[in-house]
């Protein structure tokens, strides 16, 4: 359980800094 709800958390962190990366 805990599991599955840190990788949302390492999923959503990677997500927004892909996207900060490309706005720069």
């Amino acid at each position: 359980m805990f599991g599955g709800v840190a990788e949302q958390v390492v999923r959503r962190t990677a997500t927004e800094l892909v996207e900060e990366s490309s706005s720069n």
